[in-house]
């Protein structure tokens, strides 16, 4: 499913490109450095963002998703990034979860004595950016970090011991006559 989305949409994307040509050692000093990108935890989007930046080119989504739609072992890698990526941003929230910097504030009193009080935004934005990242892993690898809990015994359904009701119906329409 994840690869016949992106071959679509690289299909769509290559039509409507006017992209630039490149070596083939171009290529692939270009794809690596985004892939790299991709691994340490940064979207597609901000990978090209960085990369562009960090080489000063202005490489488009538009030729990377040309480049996937005309090689399936840059698919490939483009699958392992992204799975590597999904790791990262998980690890990443137990950084933001263990990081109290700035959870207190010093305050002062109108006599001038000092005490400390929740920072309850900085703690509530904590909060927000470890469940965004929760959320999106649960859409990128819903079987590593979804919440779906799945009722099967090798991908076979597992059967509660009630009849179907074909056979429900079937006894009792044989039991009428």
């Amino acid at each position: 499913m994840f690869y016949n989305m992106f071959l679509k949409l690289s299909v769509y994307l290559s039509q409507k490109c006017d992209c630039m040509a490149y070596s083939i050692e171009e290529k692939q000093k270009i794809f690596d450095g985004i892939i790299r990108l991709i691994s340490a935890g940064l979207s597609l989007r901000k990978a090209i963002t960085e990369y562009n930046e960090i080489n000063d080119t202005k490489f488009s989504r538009e030729s990377f998703f040309e480049w996937l739609a005309k090689d399936n072992s840059l698919v490939d890698q483009y699958t392992r990034a992204t799975e590597v990526r999904a790791d990262a941003i998980f690890e990443e929230m137990f950084d933001i979860a263990d990081d109290g910097t700035n959870d207190w504030v010093e305050k002062f009193d109108k006599t001038g004595e000092s005490h400390y009080d929740l920072n309850g935004e900085h703690v509530q934005r904590s909060k927000l950016r470890i469940d965004a990242r929760k959320w999106a892993l649960s859409k990128m690898q819903p079987k590593k970090y979804g919440d779906k809990i799945d009722v099967t015994s090798d991908n076979k359904a597992i059967s509660a011991g009630f009849p179907t009701l074909e056979q429900f119906y079937g006894k009792v329409e044989k039991s009428n006559e």
